[in-house]
Formats: C-alpha cells, sequence, structure tokens
C-alpha cells in the first residue's frame, strides 16, 4: 500500500511538476495566442473525457478489487469495461463533432482539435482502474512517469515557434497511448484475453452509472479554460490557464491517498468487515489530521491583510483610517 501511494505521488509531482517546468519555453516559444489556443482544448478534451471515464474509476475498480484474487472474473470485468468504452467512444466522437462544428473558435484550429480528440479517446481508454483494483499501481506509475519525462524531453527539444503547437498537443496524445499500449500488455498477466459482449459491457454501463455524478464536477475543475475560449481572446485564456495550473496543485494533494485507500476498503469490506472498519477509522483520522495541519500552513504562510487600508471599487482604490496610510 506504501509503496502504490509513492508511486501515484510520483505521478502527481511529475503530472504538474514537469508542465511547469516547460511552461517558460512554451510560452515564450509558442506565444499567448498558440499558448491560450493549446490550454483551450487541453481543458476541453480533459472535460468530455467523463464520457469515456463515465463512473468506471469507481465502480469498475471496486469490481476488480473484490474480485482480485479470481483470474476468470477479472477477464470479465476488463472485458465488459472496454467494450462499454468502445460503445461509449460513439458518444465520444458525437459530441466532439458537434463541438467542431457548432463552436467557430474550435473549428478554426482544426488540425489541433483532431489531435486533441484522439489525445482525449486514448487517455480515456487508460487502464489506471483495473491497476488500481489490483493494488499494482507501481507498475502503471512509473509507465506514466517515464512517458511524461520523455514527453517534456522532446517538448523541450522540438518546439520552437507558434507553428509547433502541433507538436506539443500531438506529442502529448502519443504518450497517452504509449501508456494504454504498455499498459495492456502488462493486464495481460492478470486475464486471459478480452472477450467482447454486448450484454456485459451493457451491464457494466449500468454498473457505473451510480458513479456518473463525479462528471459533475469536471465542469468547474477542468473546462474552466474551454469555457473561457468561448467569451475571450486566446492570449486571455493563456494568462488564466497559467494560474490555474498551480491551484490545481493544491486541489488534487490528497487524491493519491483516496485512490489507495478505495480499492483496499472495497476489498475489506466483501471479505472482512471488521477489519474495513478499523481501516476506514485509522484512514479517516489520518485525513482529518492532513487537511487540519494544511488549513493551519496556508493560514499563517497567508499575506495578513492591512488593518489600515481598505479596497473599495473596481479597480481597487485605497482609502486610508488616520494617518496609518
Amino acid at each position: 500500500m506504501i509503496r502504490n501511494l509513492v508511486a501515484l505521488y510520483g505521478v502527481q509531482i511529475a503530472t504538474f511538476l514537469l508542465p511547469l517546468l516547460t511552461l517558460p519555453l512554451l510560452a515564450r516559444n509558442l506565444g499567448p495566442t498558440a499558448l491560450g489556443e493549446l490550454a483551450a482544448l487541453q481543458s476541453l478534451f480533459a472535460t468530455l473525457g467523463f464520457l469515456l471515464e463515465y463512473g468506471f474509476n469507481y465502480s469498475a475498480a471496486r469490481q476488480v478489487a473484490i474480485h482480485r484474487e479470481d483470474r476468470s472474473r477479472l477477464t470479465v470485468i476488463l472485458s465488459d469495461v472496454l467494450g462499454a468504452k468502445v460503445l461509449l467512444s460513439l458518444v465520444f466522437f458525437t459530441v466532439s463533432l458537434g463541438i467542431y462544428l457548432f463552436v467557430p473558435v474550435f473549428r478554426a484550429q482544426g488540425l489541433l482539435f483532431w489531435l486533441g480528440f484522439l489525445g482525449g479517446l486514448a487517455q480515456g481508454f487508460n487502464l489506471f482502474w483495473f491497476y488500481q483494483g489490483i493494488e499494482k499501481l507501481s507498475w502503471s506509475a512509473s509507465v506514466d512517469v517515464a512517458l511524461k519525462v520523455g514527453y517534456t524531453a522532446l517538448v523541450l527539444i522540438l518546439v520552437r515557434s507558434p507553428q509547433d503547437v502541433v507538436l506539443v498537443i500531438g506529442l502529448q496524445g502519443l504518450s497517452s497511448f504509449l501508456s494504454l499500449m504498455i499498459n495492456g500488455v502488462r493486464a495481460r498477466q492478470f486475464v486471459d484475453g478480452v472477450r467482447w459482449s454486448l450484454a456485459g459491457s451493457l451491464t457494466a454501463l449500468r454498473e457505473g452509472e451510480a458513479c456518473f455524478f463525479r462528471a459533475v464536477t469536471l465542469f468547474y475543475t477542468s473546462a474552466n479554460s474551454a469555457m473561457l475560449r468561448l467569451f475571450a481572446p486566446a492570449a486571455t485564456v493563456a494568462q488564466y490557464s497559467n494560474a490555474e495550473r498551480l491551484t490545481n496543485v493544491g486541489f488534487s494533494a490528497f487524491g493519491p491517498l483516496m485512490q489507495v485507500f478505495y480499492p483496499r476498503l472495497s476489498y475489506q469490506v466483501h471479505h472482512n468487515f471488521t477489519e474495513a472498519q478499523r481501516f476506514f477509522r485509522r484512514f479517516l483520522l489520518i485525513i482529518l489530521m492532513l487537511s487540519v495541519s494544511a488549513a493551519a500552513v496556508g493560514y499563517l504562510l497567508a499575506p495578513w491583510p492591512s488593518t489600515c487600508c481598505s479596497a473599495i471599487s473596481s479597480p481597487p482604490q485605497f482609502r486610508c483610517f488616520g494617518s496609518c496610510c
């Protein structure tokens, strides 16, 4: 469990830190307009990815965790979820095509749009939920980190002008595709192949339906840059997205803890309910302590407001009290 947790935090660090390392170069070489278009498309397909993710990161991961010692059952679960994602990919394509045809700001970037679509499709088929369920995340995480490092290195070497924005989004999609292929080959060690069944795919959709609520959160965590592009120039989107990258680090700080906790609790609830209760209490205490500590640190490190001046109107102007200012 500790090994998986360390691996997940490694992925999280790579996910947020590596883009921050490339950001100065991209901002300088791409310029604000191309960088804004890139941010908007990345935001769009990160949001539309909920159509492929559906609720499988919860429902399928839970089923895999419960049956992780039953190879034949794992084969059925993997086959049914992949079959369901094939059906959902038709919806993903239909929605993407509708956006391309009826939203001019995205239609104007045709090549970028469809490269983003392919990358989003590959990311949507990722097998993170499977490795989460069998608690073998260290392998999957290592692959993701290696590919992210390779992607970052290629971006630093190849991107030199605004026209190279195609390389950025293309390499990102290639990274997602290679991750899918490598983890797919590895998954064959735990299953007996993929056996597609329409009935099984529909069953997987019904089981994941209850967890589909997560899609709602994506509209205020992932869709911001894409929504802003509908009303503002690409250069403005670039400025906003750069700041958003920093705030997202804090939002997802406890994500790996939950991802490691969820499959272990699912397994114990099914096999040893008493131990599951003890495990839940311990984990709840850990999360509570970390949350309080993080809030205290944030409060103490935040700048203290002046007691002499108050900001009024927009843009801010300052009104002084007494002789303080």
